[in-house]
């Protein structure tokens, strides 16, 4: 950073101070010698471009002769009453003493006067050559002490009078300070309004703005593109050549903004907003943001079919499917292979298993996972309206269709994936249209007379034996001859149980990772029941006894091993009758009487362990008397 220090000969000497100081280690301190007598305002005003310099500190008079000819920010150094106040002590007499300043430059001394209870005498002089009139008149009149710039001191000294400089250094170095603050504020606002300008440039919206007399001022590239014109066809015209005069007037008197102006310029039919511009309630000008309508118009369907395609978006993938039996990997293998084509899936697993998972997982590594994925549950439509659900109706096809007609799922899913669940639940009569469209890859709405083509790819899942339904004559064969192309059945938990703890540990950390934490040491051995259970909900069933666990867990007795596993038992729907029991190694011999002592030693010992030897507690859990207790414990050699 750089700060020019322009002024005379004491500005100069405070300037070799502070450098010697290095108070200012990160700046560069350019000292400028002024001469009052012969000052050469465009030679310093080039010498300042020329060292770069970022801010200057100049006195008021040398300000006022420089200010026509400067392009960089200035700060007016001026005296304030420390400065006077430092002085006090060089002053003989005060009333004898006169401050000079430049006109209309003015010091408050009312805190100095009633302080150290003087008067201060002042004068003004309007410019340089008025100086030596003013100091002239003051020796005429009895003063001999001026107190003033270098240049009132100078011609004080010349008429025999004492001068005082009524700067300090100190406050220089405070002028200094304020400088650099002014350098870095302009940098922020330089920066500030280089970004303005880059996105005003960069935006795909038109943006157009005047000066407040109405004269085009500033056009970014969008802006000329759109209305095929060229700044120097633009600038200097009036706003009022594209906008109904009318419209301006109101924006430029009321201050309020003027929506959706729809207009024609260069044969361009464009839409857009007049907006004020305000510097504090001063409006100085309008901005007009518009674009071509025709863009509009595109934009607006690519927003309708991204708004299409995310409302039949996927959550899942391959890595979402949680488990490393080989079960498990074999199916997803499978799956991941039949992600690669195009063939119809047929999806046989239990109900709770997953299936949507898997249906979702396969759309997405596949060619069509930038497209809509679509599911529907059979089982959930009533067969009266799942025809116009899948495929769509014409306008008035039918008492209560909506008057524009509608899409059907099927349609919407083009170019993607339809995943049909329980699709053994579809009547028979319904079969045969599912059958139509997975063999012509083609529908027709409900009312219409015209073949829609279709591009996607059947996936179906069912928790039913479908070649047992079409045996029984519940479900067309034919259909399931198309829909039986690639078959892949999801294992139930049973044929899983070692992915068990692996599941329990994810879910506990989407419910609760702070509680999942406080438990993880014994994680294993409280859940001991969970892994021994059958899960006929499978990992829906799972999730919910999770859930259940999560939430009636008192945070209290997370270290209570014993009151844990009893809920977690709780938690289970039908838990097996060994399920939450701890299993007492007993070595059985040929001796019946002692084989029952040895168990019953083992049984006393895990309860006792349990209630942590408290004998009052493990009496009443027992339902015997203390007595009962300590004779079994005494005669089973525990006591």
């Amino acid at each position: 950073m750089k700060i020019a220090v322009g002024g005379s000969e004491f500005f100069q000497r405070y300037i070799r101070e502070i450098r010697e100081t290095r108070l200012f280690e990160s700046v560069e301190i350019i000292g400028l010698f002024i001469d009052y007598n012969n000052i050469d305002c465009p030679k310093v005003a080039k010498h300042l471009e020329k060292v770069n310099a970022q801010v200057v500190v100049l006195g008021p008079t040398h300000y006022q002769q420089l200010k026509p000819y400067l392009n960089i920010p200035c700060y007016v150094i001026r005296p304030s009453i420390v400065d006077f106040l430092s002085l006090n002590k060089q002053i003989k007499n005060h009333t004898k003493t006169c401050t000079v300043l430049p006109y209309p430059d003015d010091i408050d001394f009312s805190a100095l006067e009633s302080g150290l209870n003087i008067k201060v005498n002042k004068a003004w002089y309007h410019d340089v050559n008025d100086i030596e009139n003013t100091v002239k008149l003051l020796k005429e009149r009895g003063f001999y002490t001026v107190i003033g710039n270098n240049r009132v001191c100078s011609v004080a000294h010349n008429y025999g009078m004492q001068s005082l400089y009524y700067y300090r250094r100190d406050g220089m170095i405070e002028a200094i300070r304020n400088a650099i603050q002014m350098a870095e504020n302009s940098q922020r606002e330089e920066q500030y309004i280089n970004e303005v300008k880059s996105i005003l440039s960069g935006t795909i919206n038109g943006i157009i703005s005047t000066s407040y007399d109405g004269t085009i001022s500033y056009a970014n590239k969008s802006a000329l593109s759109i209305l095929k014109t060229v700044q120097d066809k633009l600038y200097g015209r009036s706003i009022n050549d594209l906008l109904p005069r009318d419209i301006v007037d109101r924006v430029l008197t009321d201050g309020r903004q003027e929506n959706n102006i729809a207009l024609w310029f260069n044969n361009v039919n464009i839409m857009g907003n007049l907006i004020p511009l305000k510097i504090g309630d001063v409006i100085r000008g309008v901005c007009l943001n518009f674009e071509n309508t025709s863009k509009i118009l595109e934009f607006e369907a690519i927003i309708r079919q991204e708004i299409k395609r995310k409302s039949f978006a996927t959550r899942y993938s391959f890595e979402d499917i949680i488990g490393t039996s080989g079960a498990i990997r074999e199916t997803v293998d499978r799956a991941k292979r039949f992600a690669q084509t195009d063939s119809t899936i047929l999806i046989t697993a239990e109900t709770g298993t997953g299936k949507e998972v898997f249906a979702q997982s396969i759309h997405n590594l596949s060619r069509r996972r930038q497209y809509p994925f679509v599911a529907i549950n059979c089982s959930s439509i009533p067969d009266t309206l799942i025809e116009s659900e899948l495929f769509g109706y014409e306008t008035g096809s039918f008492t209560g269709a909506i008057s524009k007609g509608k899409q059907g799922l099927i349609e919407l899913a083009h170019r993607g994936t339809i995943f049909l669940d329980d699709i053994d639940s579809i009547s028979p009569n319904f079969q045969s249209k599912i059958l139509r469209v997975i063999q012509e890859r083609e529908i027709i709405k409900i009312g219409g007379d015209k073949t829609i083509p279709i591009d996607i790819r059947f996936i179906v899942a069912t928790n039913r034996n479908l070649k047992a339904m079409v045996e029984a004559g519940l479900f067309r064969n034919d259909l399931y001859y198309r829909l039986n192309v690639l078959r892949l059945s999801i294992p139930p938990l049973k044929q899983r149980q070692e992915d068990l703890p692996e599941l329990y540990k994810f879910y506990l950390s989407q419910f609760d990772q702070t509680l999942y934490m406080d438990i993880e040491k014994s994680f294993h051995d409280i859940f001991k029941p969970a892994f021994e259970y059958h899960y006929p909900g499978n990992i829906r069933e799972l999730i919910s006894i999770t859930e259940r666990f999560v939430t009636l867990a008192d945070r209290s007795r997370l270290g209570d091993f014993p009151y844990l596993q009893q809920l977690l038992i709780e938690c289970l729907d039908n838990p097996k009758s060994t399920a939450g029991c701890e299993q007492i190694g007993v070595i059985v011999g040929d001796d019946y009487g002692k084989d029952i002592k040895t168990a019953e030693r083992e049984v006393l010992r895990y309860y006792l362990s349990k209630h942590g030897g408290n004998m009052v507690e493990l009496a009443k859990s027992l339902g015997i008397g203390r007595t009962t207790l300590y004779s079994k414990l005494k005669d089973l050699s525990l006591k």
